[in-house]
């Protein structure tokens, strides 16, 4: 039975990774609601530690409000990051995995673990 579920479970997951869709950075609000892969320089970011959820911001593909993709982090899902994302990340060029949400008509994803981040050299 232990065998089942584990082959059941790396089914699952290998059926989530291959579900994303690497995408141009320029065409994610034709892809709203979808889990995606994209990539795109981090140009700033901010953390709002006193605002409601405590929100990080990171900036991609542009500044703010010129950005073609938010990058959030709610203050829960800080401490799955090693450093703070809005250092970590800033002015390195990065690839994300995650689902495309619209959000005051700009494309964001949501961050919840380091994983769905890496530093591209």
């Amino acid at each position: 039975m232990r065998k089942l579920l584990t082959a059941v479970v790396l089914l699952a997951s290998t059926y989530t990774v291959s579900a994303q869709q690497a995408i141009k950075l320029e065409e994610l609000s034709n892809f709203i609601g979808d889990s995606v892969i994209v990539s795109g320089k981090v140009f700033g970011g901010r953390y709002l530690s006193k605002s409601e959820n405590a929100p990080t911001f990171l900036n991609v593909g542009g500044d703010f409000p010129n950005q073609l993709l938010t990058l959030v982090v709610w203050g829960k899902d800080r401490n799955n990051f090693k450093m703070a994302p809005e250092e970590a990340y800033k002015g390195h060029h990065v690839q994300v995995a995650g689902k495309v949400e619209l959000h005051r008509g700009k494309p964001q994803i949501i961050l919840y673990k380091d994983d769905q981040i890496v530093i591209q050299k």
